[in-house]
């Protein structure tokens, strides 16, 4: 999809390595060669024609993990890191085909994996693998292997948490958010400090104000109601991160951390109003600073208009929709008895 700067951001400021992070600033890239940052790139899932086209300029390590590059990794078998390639999700008939170049350790945390490690399970790394949402049954087989201070951070193994509450680390647990109901009953044993970023806990925290930290719950986006009745703790640097707090950070510009508010893609139209104060480098990671290019994809579109018009209304269309209006079906317009 074409997309272009808004027409309000000043391309002189912009962040070249920052931007070339960016998914939503390719066709800028594109124009711009001379000035990205081919490390980053290398990581950039909406770049693999760009980099298909500069090869030499690719960092192979940092292009295994990516999970659209796969193709591309396929041709360059020799310029594969195999400790990055076995994190990556959509690498896994690479992975089948080359077993002796797996990294286990690395493999033990991918959730495409498990059907490899169910059949290597000497070579697993059990405390990388209690990480892995997918990887449930093959916990449950082996609890005796379990790290359970891995385990309780994940948001998949709920019922085996449950069922082993004095195994649980119960600071990662405080984070997991699928915990809530585990946690409320056990109070005692939160960590509020981590609590607090926990998106799923606004309830918990707002029975237990006296507990929050209001430094982290200031970048928790669910949080918006909660800060809004307690304004006098709001850290406002994290606040100015929050994409939810938009409406808060309006009606208290004075406080906002614009290098922050820079980041927030929900902010733009509060940074088109205030480009003095942008951080150029964080905007330049920021997506919104993009809005599609419709001229470009209606001229793009405009390459295929006369071959599509001409099969359209082209006879055998026009002949066989009529049948088909008549309720007579399998005509065929190209049959020899046409």
């Amino acid at each position: 999809m074409a997309t272009k700067l808004l027409n309000w951001i000043d391309i002189d400021k912009i962040d070249w390595t920052w931007l070339s992070t960016n998914p939503a600033a390719i066709h800028l890239l594109e124009a711009n060669q001379d000035k990205i940052d081919w490390h980053w790139l290398s990581q950039n899932p909406a770049a693999i024609h760009l980099l298909e086209a500069n090869q030499d300029k690719i960092d192979w390590g940092v292009l295994s993990e990516n999970p659209a590059a796969i193709h591309l990794l396929e041709a360059n078998l020799d310029k594969i890191d195999w400790y990055s390639l076995s994190r990556n999700p959509a690498a896994i008939h690479l992975l089948e085909t080359n077993p002796d170049k797996i990294r286990w350790c690395w493999l033990s945390a991918n959730p495409a994996a498990i059907h490899l490690l169910q059949a290597n399970q000497d070579k697993i790394n059990w405390s990388v693998l209690s990480e892995n949402p997918a990887a449930i049954h093959l916990l449950e087989a082996n609890p005796d292997k379990i790290s359970w201070y891995w385990l309780s951070g994940n948001t998949s193994m709920i019922p085996l948490l449950a069922a082993n509450q004095d195994k649980i680390n119960w600071d990662v647990l405080s984070e997991n958010t699928a915990a809530i109901n585990l946690l409320d009953a056990n109070q005692d044993k939160i960590n509020w400090e981590l609590l607090s970023g926990n998106p799923n806990a606004i309830n918990l925290l707002d029975a237990n104000q006296d507990k929050i930290d209001w430094d982290v719950l200031s970048e928790n986006p669910a949080a918006i109601r909660l800060l809004e009745a307690n304004q006098d703790n709001i850290n406002w640097v994290g606040l100015s991160k929050n994409p939810a707090a938009i409406r808060l950070l309006e009606k208290n510009q004075d406080k906002i951390a614009w290098w922050a508010l820079s980041t927030n893609p929900s902010a733009i139209h509060l940074l088109q109003d205030n480009k003095s104060k942008i951080n150029w480098m964080a905007l330049s990671r920021n997506p919104a600073i993009f809005q599609y290019d419709y001229d470009a994809m209606r001229d793009k579109c405009g390459i295929f208009k006369e071959d599509l018009i001409k099969d359209r209304f082209h006879p055998r269309n026009l002949i066989a929709g009529k049948f088909k209006d008549w309720g007579i079906d399998g005509f065929d317009s190209d049959s020899e008895d046409e």
